[in-house]
């Protein structure tokens, strides 16, 4: 039932998630909520093995501030824009609390648990996630103004090494506490090196 859910979801999300949000802005996110929640359903108790926390995770986490601070860096010195106002407070809202709690529950959570009932190896599981998760930050390449492209292009990039790391916190430490924190923390240093140019 639920890789049927997951092809439907997808299908959904890529296919023809930029005509829903020509008229509901927020119709993807309820996508992957849906698809967030029935996991959540059927695999619940497979989900209280990560729900591990540490206070040293914190200092882990630092990490991804810079990278994520560099990671902007970057598409400044390359003289790309990007497609978002930064001066929003909702895309503000959406990119520090929305985006690291939905994108890790739907990566790191529900796509793993279902990966990992299809799939033997946690290090392929590793790499199809950050893979899917780098494959869903280039999907606006198809419907955004073409001057944007080379900031989508190369967030495509530092987005799977994002989601190695987020990753790495279900396999090393078993917390998906940490994964949520390292993306928050991305996407804090991200939008803070923003403001700073």
């Amino acid at each position: 039932m639920l890789p049927i859910i997951f092809l439907v979801v997808f299908s959904g999300r890529y296919f023809w998630g930029h005509k829903l949000e020509e008229s509901f802005w927020w119709s993807t996110y309820l996508i992957e909520l849906i698809f967030i929640i029935s996991v959540l359903f059927f695999y619940s108790k497979d989900i209280k093995k990560f729900l591990k926390w540490n206070h040293s995770f914190l200092k882990k986490a630092v990490i991804f501030l810079i990278f994520g601070g560099l990671s902007r860096y970057f598409i400044y010195l390359g003289g790309w824009s990007i497609p978002w106002d930064l001066n929003d407070p909702l895309t503000i809202f959406i990119l520090l609390i929305i985006a690291p709690l939905l994108e890790e529950s739907l990566y790191r959570g529900a796509i793993w648990i279902l990966l990992s009932k299809m799939i033997n190896g946690p290090k392929k599981i590793l790499g199809l996630t950050s893979g899917l998760f780098s494959l869903s930050h280039l999907y606006p390449i198809w419907f955004v103004d073409q001057r944007f492209a080379p900031m989508i292009y190369t967030q495509t990039i530092y987005t799977f090494v994002l989601g190695l790391g987020c990753g790495q916190a279900l396999l090393k430490h078993k917390s998906f506490g940490l994964s949520v924190l390292r993306h928050f923390m991305f996407n804090v240093g991200f939008y803070f090196f923003s403001r700073m140019l």
